[in-house]
């Protein structure tokens, strides 16, 4: 069964393109799949890594940092877009709205509905705005 702990569970990148996953079942045994199916320990080169949030979204889509959600309130049905980022105060993540760049504590994302419909990583327009806010202290991609 798949380890979902964080820092478990990595998504891997190179540049703006996803080349695969890595999981830890120890410090010293790490596996790695291209469909998060099958896994085996032949290493998959990579120049970035994102960590696995813990959370699934509605369609059972895992969530990971830098994934742009849409949340939609369950009992409001207000809806906005959020950046998911690591909290630098806490080891979970925040949900980061792209308009007023408030934050969503992960504790509180069960008031929602979570779909992720894209990445930051292939939005340089958002990439600006939260590198101007102080959400990306280095280059992503």
């Amino acid at each position: 069964m798949l380890d979902t702990q964080a820092y478990s569970l990595f998504r891997l990148r190179k540049r703006d393109r996803i080349v695969g996953y890595m999981r830890y079942v120890s410090p010293t045994m790490h596996y790695y799949s291209t469909d998060l199916l099958w896994w085996a320990g032949e290493a998959i080169a990579y120049e970035h890594k994102d960590a696995y949030s813990t959370v699934k979204d509605k369609n059972s889509q895992y969530i990971f940092e830098w994934d742009l959600i849409k949340m939609t309130h369950k009992t409001s049905g207000d809806g906005m877009d959020a950046l998911v980022v690591h909290s630098p105060f806490t080891s979970d993540c925040v949900a980061v709205q792209c308009e007023s760049f408030q934050e969503i504590a992960q504790c509180d994302w069960g008031q929602y509905r979570i779909q992720r419909h894209s990445y930051l990583f292939v939005n340089p327009e958002l990439m600006t705005a939260f590198k101007y806010n102080g959400y990306i202290p280095f280059d992503i991609v």
